[in-house]
């Protein structure tokens, strides 16, 4: 039976899926969806397909931070979701689809403020401190940004 065993996010615009068999090199991008789980967030596009034995990687338009996405692996009228030895996906809900969250992007202002985050603090990603220091870092960032643009050390 032709299926998923392996999924990766590696970074904001890819992904890596790999396979119990080799995928069909035949598959197009019409048979991947990725959909967005919130719906002020657009879907992704997904701009190309690399195939490597037995992995497909996935290159699309950059994810939002911490966005839950959906990835769908589905038949089309052209192409059926399947190995090269012809074995057809299922799809039945479980099997062709995994749901992941948009990885954080780089940011230099928030990694230093968490390296320097005294030990009694814990800045794990999942809790309050983290994400208050992650949105002021985005403010930071965002106004340096700014500021280099205008070339203007007054702002400062």
């Amino acid at each position: 039976m032709f299926r998923p065993v392996a999924f990766s996010v590696r970074g904001p615009d890819s992904l890596q899926i790999g396979f119990n068999k080799a995928p069909s090199n035949q598959l197009a991008i019409d048979n991947f969806q990725i959909l967005s789980n919130f719906g002020n967030e657009p879907n992704l596009t997904i701009k190309s397909i690399e195939f490597s034995g037995s992995v497909i990687t996935l290159l699309y338009s950059i994810s939002a931070p911490l966005v839950s996405y959906t990835l769908v692996m589905q038949d089309t009228p052209f192409q059926n979701f399947e190995s090269e030895d012809g074995e057809v996906l299922q799809v039945n809900g479980s099997d062709n689809k995994f749901v992941f969250i948009g990885p954080e992007g780089p940011n230099d202002i928030r990694d230093n403020m968490i390296d320097y985050l005294s030990t009694v603090y814990d800045g794990a990603e999942d809790n309050l401190l983290h994400k208050h220091i992650t949105n002021l870092a985005e403010q930071m960032s965002t106004a340096r940004a700014t500021i280099r643009q205008k070339s203007n050390s007054v702002y400062l």
